[in-house]
């Protein structure tokens, strides 16, 4: 029992420094509430946020005068998420008592929950510390960046956002994508005015462009950075974009609804409760695919922040040039890694470059990170990419001994985390043949291979064909198919196709047990279509499948009935290697490879 006290007690003391830190825990006249699945509305009525109270929810009209109520707002109307959809941002009077509205608001019919809304802060401490190595980005060295450019340059296609309070987005060092300013609903992520400087200078670490003679280099070199402004050009509490993030959640959102695999979150609120609807977003991005990584605080307290110790999220504390935890980094068990985040040099409006500390610079250079890894590796899932990241760092725990199990699994390291990410592409495709069958008149497979044979049981050049001695394999040649040394392997046995790092399995024995399909592949060399010949006409339900070298389904169509020729559209495929398989009540009951020139 005294322990217990104990630790009450001290979680108490921690509140209460956390709240003396950020002087408001929650945004003054504002809630979140949802309604309940079977609440009748008509959510597609209004294209944009705008909510009519009276015609929509006329269950407020006796409140909006108690409690001042000016709007509410469906502020996630760009999601598909049905939990986001029917989640609601109210703004009232701010000296309004937020805990009776929420009672007051929760017992109406068909309210599921109502809640305040934690702020969020910016967590960059400004820096006058020590002199700079290295031309100033000395954490570009510390974590390997330079080895790691060896491996990937980033790709474009690859999109990390960063949702903050604003930017220069014609900034001579940074090219940005066109982005959104989810608090004042419009296309605009351009900062209002200088003190806003924050997202600039995060954005920056993500992405700055690099090797063009200007500015500093950032870790993501080439990958593709989204602005996203999540604070208000004025705002009534004070500060404006200079100090909350006022709509960081919806901000998340939005960019995961537009297409980005990295979400960068240089800000959060320690010491306060979770709400509920800022964890369904934060699940939401997680689903659509896009990382969530979070600032893990800058109070020096093992002391619950979000959004970084979330599910889903990478929390990220901060480390100084000799690997020791940051004076005023957070800590604790739900940190997932730590990276550099003193003395960074970063982009400041309006075209310059300066040094900030805080967990705010190790969160972007843990995104861009990411984004790199993805560059090289666009295949990666989530899970995929987060344990590459985690179980590459390097190990801390004897420079930081007060804080072992407390900085996450160590320092990142980049070259290491490419490393990692390039592992499942450095094997060649590779046919594998076993259980072999004596039975040669039930033949069921063709594989094309190219280039020359090696002894007796191997193919080399674009494909290699291993398989034991017990499995009967005739090549002879194949006339053109794919080009004039091309050839076609035989087996009657079943086969296991493992592809990119002879770990992902493509086919199965159990499910090449019945592939009795013999598919003939005619391409078009004027276009990207070709046509899929079967031994029968298709039948219904039958469906065709694109898949890439990592796995991944690039393209699904249902089967034209009646016809035993296909036309497939490969036309926005890149130049390289493909499968096709042929599904049928879930089973996929053909195979074979395609080469788009």
């Amino acid at each position: 029992m005294k322990n217990r006290c104990i630790l009450i007690n001290l979680f108490l003391v921690l509140t209460c420094l956390s709240i003396k830190a950020q002087s408001v825990g929650y945004f003054p006249g504002e809630i979140y509430f949802k309604l309940e699945v079977d609440f009748l509305i008509t959510l597609d009525q209004y294209p944009d946020d705008s909510v009519n109270i009276e015609e929509q929810m006329p269950f407020l009209t006796p409140l909006v005068n108690t409690f001042q109520i000016s709007s509410v707002r469906r502020v996630f109307y760009f999601t598909t998420d049905d939990k986001l959809l029917r989640t609601f941002r109210l703004r009232c009077a701010d000296d309004v008592n937020l805990d009776d509205l929420v009672i007051e608001l929760g017992e109406q019919t068909g309210v599921e929950y109502a809640e305040k809304i934690p702020t969020s802060k910016v967590d960059y401490n400004p820096n006058d510390l020590g002199s700079n190595t290295l031309n100033s980005q000395w954490y570009l060295h510390k974590i390997d960046a330079p080895a790691a450019w060896n491996l990937s340059f980033g790709n474009p296609s690859v999109v990390v956002a960063i949702v903050d309070n604003a930017f220069q987005t014609d900034h001579p060092d940074q090219s940005l994508l066109p982005g959104w300013d989810v608090a004042d609903n419009d296309n605009n992520p351009h900062l209002p005015h200088i003190g806003c400087e924050h997202g600039t200078h995060v954005a920056g670490i993500s992405g700055a462009d690099t090797d063009n003679a200007t500015g500093i280099a950032s870790i993501g070199f080439g990958i593709s950075i989204m602005p996203v402004k999540a604070s208000h050009d004025a705002y009534s509490n004070g500060g404006g974009c200079f100090q909350y993030i006022h709509r960081g959640y919806e901000g998340i959102t939005w960019a995961a609804v537009n297409g980005a695999r990295v979400i960068n979150c240089s800000w959060g609120s320690s010491g306060y409760g979770y709400s509920i609807t800022q964890l369904n977003a934060v699940n939401y991005a997680w689903s659509l695919g896009a990382v969530v990584v979070a600032a893990a605080g800058n109070f020096d307290l093992n002391i619950l922040t979000y959004p970084a110790v979330f599910p889903n999220v990478v929390a990220v504390a901060s480390t100084n040039i000799n690997d020791q935890k940051s004076g005023f980094s957070n800590f604790g068990p739900w940190v997932d890694v730590a990276a550099p985040g003193e003395n960074i040099l970063g982009l400041l409006p309006f075209g310059i470059t300066g040094i900030r500390s805080g967990t705010s610079m190790s969160a972007p250079l843990v995104s861009g990170l990411l984004g790199l890894m993805l560059s090289a590796n666009p295949g990666l899932t989530n899970v995929d990419l987060v344990n590459c990241l985690v179980s590459s760092t390097d190990n801390i725990d004897a420079i930081n001994p007060s804080y072992i199990g407390m900085l996450g699994s160590g320092r990142i390291n980049a070259l290491q985390a490419l490393q990692c990410a390039q592992s499942t592409l450095s094997c060649p495709p590779t046919l594998s043949f076993s259980s072999p069958i004596n039975d040669f008149t039930n033949f069921n497979w063709y594989y094309e291979v190219s280039q020359d044979i090696e002894a007796s049981n191997q193919v080399l050049g674009t494909s290699r064909i291993t398989y034991d001695a017990g499995v009967y394999v005739k090549l002879k040649p194949n006339p053109g198919a794919l080009s004039g040394n091309g050839f076609k392997a035989q087996t009657n046995g079943f086969f296991k196709a493992l592809i990119d790092g002879c770990s992902r399995v493509v086919g199965t024995e159990e499910e090449t047990d019945n592939q009795k399909l013999n598919i003939r592949i005619f391409p078009n060399p004027n276009s990207g279509a070709f046509t899929l010949e079967l031994p029968q006409a298709a039948k219904p339900g039958m469906t065709f499948r694109i898949i890439g070298l990592t796995g991944q389904v690039l393209l699904e169509k249902v089967a034209e009935t009646g016809s035993a020729r296909q036309a497939l559209e490969a036309g926005a495929l890149p130049a390289g290697l493909y499968f096709v398989q042929v599904v049928e009540d879930g089973r996929v009951v053909g195979i074979e490879r395609f080469v788009k020139q």
